[in-house]
């Protein structure tokens, strides 16, 4: 990548409130985007996306984090986001299509249409990031009875005296 063209594209976070206005500060910035990007084509998303999705300058870690948000950093350095954290994560990008998944998964997998006529299941995730959200809630699991209850523990001194008579014949 041509280090002038990186220095002139990063140039553009300038608008942002509090970007370092420091020649040192933004030699780092220019370094550090150097070292994660492989493409000028990822250093002009970068920008548009830092500036889209951030009211203000929020320093180079949640930059990397920006980055790593849809390409793997060159330098192998990832980082997760303070701000847009665990929740929902980072705002969709447009500039990404979204990954439908179909609610007929035999459909899917030969490949054919989606038939307009029938109703989707509306308990079904419509989006990549909706079957994120859904593996992520923790299930309880069920139990016959209650655990540590005193019928538990009378059916597991059963079953070890069911074991041990079993091994001594």
């Amino acid at each position: 990548m041509n280090i002038v063209r990186v220095t002139n594209t990063l140039g553009r976070l300038t608008s942002m409130k509090f970007f370092p206005s420091d020649p040192g500060a933004r030699d780092a910035i220019v370094a550090i985007v150097g070292e994660m990007a492989q493409t000028h084509e990822q250093v002009e998303w970068l920008v548009r996306r830092m500036i889209a999705i951030y009211p203000e300058w929020p320093g180079p870690k949640e930059m990397r984090a920006c980055f790593c948000s849809r390409f793997r950093p060159a330098d192998g350095i990832e980082a997760l986001s303070a701000v847009y954290g665990d929740e929902g994560g980072f705002p969709p990008d447009p500039e990404v299509e979204r990954l439908k998944l179909s609610s007929n998964s035999q459909r899917l997998i030969t490949g054919q249409p989606e038939a307009s006529e029938s109703a989707p299941d509306p308990a079904f995730p419509t989006c990549v990031f909706d079957l994120l959200k859904a593996a992520r809630k923790e299930t309880v699991p069920q139990f016959a009875v209650e655990p540590g209850s005193a019928e538990e523990i009378e059916r597991i001194k059963r079953l070890q005296d069911e074991a041990r008579s079993g091994a001594t014949v």
